[in-house]
């Protein structure tokens, strides 16, 4: 994992994340492999770690939907577990895509995330929704 706290960016095995104006948590992820339990684990490092310690309101935005491979069933169980309310105050995830957002409506009604979740087509309507659970 790659640090700029000065510059509040930290890039992953699978995404880069910056920490905006507002206090938001931007995550670009590269969809070109299966997220695993370990991905999503250290993407919650990085997100503890820009965010200071405190729950963050992150906006999610693919990097790239060609040669999207998805994220495996025990990473997704993972990451809307329990655990992640210490980390997430809010996720606001951007979906262009008809077939993805199908698959992440299911997702969001099978797991039942313990913090706020909801997907947009708009990254500016995204952002007003997020600055809602700024701290």
């Amino acid at each position: 994992m790659k640090t700029s706290i000065e510059n509040k960016v930290i890039e992953t095995k699978v995404a880069r994340l910056s920490m905006d104006e507002n206090d938001i948590v931007h995550m670009t992820i590269d969809y070109r492999h299966v997220l695993s339990v370990d991905d999503i684990k250290e993407l919650r490092s990085a997100v503890g770690k820009i965010s200071g310690g405190l729950k963050a309101a992150v906006f999610v935005k693919r990097a790239d939907i060609i040669g999207y491979k998805g994220i495996s069933r025990d990473a997704r169980a993972y990451a809307a577990g329990e655990e992640a309310i210490k980390v997430f105050k809010s996720v606001a995830i951007l979906v262009t895509n008809p077939v993805i957002r199908m698959a992440a409506n299911f997702f969001i009604k099978l797991n039942k995330p313990p913090f706020a979740v909801r997907l947009f087509t708009s990254e500016e309507r995204a952002l007003v929704w997020l600055r809602r659970f700024r701290a």
